[in-house]
């Protein structure tokens, strides 16, 4: 399978990222599987939009320049791997320090056939989870799904068919990226987790848009915290409408697709 995996490294291709790259490169010396950096973007690209009003209603504030071009640069990664001839991703941010060992066995993994369409690899929080596999691929990390949202998009895998529909829903930024992968109660694609993280993160600031001047903006006032709080009541009810109707029902990861086909 591993040549229907591509590894994928996001980042700035600049002068000024030219020693994070070295250190990158350092760290995965030993990687012992094929994998390239992806050039970073560090502003909104087409078909990419920024709608500034739809993220401070719905996430709270304006995006800074460095979420932007966050946002950027994982969606047109994604559409990379649509117009590649890979079936899957392992993507990963230039600020991590990884198990090699460990992706390469997933790198040799279907995960189409196993019903996974995104598998994050690194939690900022601590997420509520439902357990399936306390030995994944026979090794320490244990497999399980995320109830509720995940943050960070440090690493992770996707498929051909996660990448599809993530161009086709968000091509237009209303929130950070990571807030859009964990959103599986909206695009139906539920984030699976391992524990404990394959990678590091290391302690180091964002490149995308290290120089930003960024200034909160107003947020409509009244109007806009009843329309946040309202909109954040939804979310939540219908967050936890799919939790109860599929996750908390089942028992293997292939069981979710074949549920929810059946379902939409």
């Amino acid at each position: 399978m591993s040549g229907h995996t591509a590894i994928r490294v996001i980042s700035l291709d600049t002068e000024a990222s030219v020693e994070r790259r070295k250190l990158f490169q350092q760290t995965a010396e030993s990687a012992g599987v094929a994998w390239e950096f992806f050039s970073a973007f560090s502003g909104a690209v087409s078909p990419v939009t920024y709608d500034d009003e739809k993220s401070k209603l719905k996430f709270g504030r304006s995006l800074r320049l460095s979420e932007i071009g966050c946002y950027t640069s994982h969606f047109k990664l994604w559409e990379w791997l649509v117009n590649s001839n890979f079936e899957q991703a392992i993507i990963f941010e230039d600020d991590t320090l990884i198990d090699w060992t460990f992706i390469g066995k997933l790198a040799n993994m279907d995960f189409n056939q196993a019903g996974i369409d995104i598998l994050r690899f690194f939690s900022t929080d601590i997420p509520k989870v439902k357990n399936f596999h306390p030995s994944f691929l026979q090794g320490k990390y244990h497999l399980s799904a995320v109830k509720g949202p995940t943050w960070g998009t440090q690493g992770y895998m996707v498929t051909r068919t996660a990448a599809e529909c993530l161009i086709a829903r968000y091509s237009t930024i209303e929130m950070p990226i990571d807030w859009v992968l964990t959103r599986y109660w909206e695009h139906h694609m539920i984030n699976f987790l391992l524990f404990p993280a394959p990678l590091l993160e290391r302690d180091v600031p964002s490149m995308i848009g290290f120089r930003e001047h960024w200034q909160d903006l107003p947020l409509f006032g009244r109007t806009g915290k009843l329309y946040r709080f309202l909109y954040r009541a939804y979310v939540r009810l219908k967050r936890a409408h799919f939790d109860f109707t599929f996750l908390s029902k089942l028992t293997a990861p292939a069981e979710i697709r074949t549920r929810l086909e059946k379902n939409d």
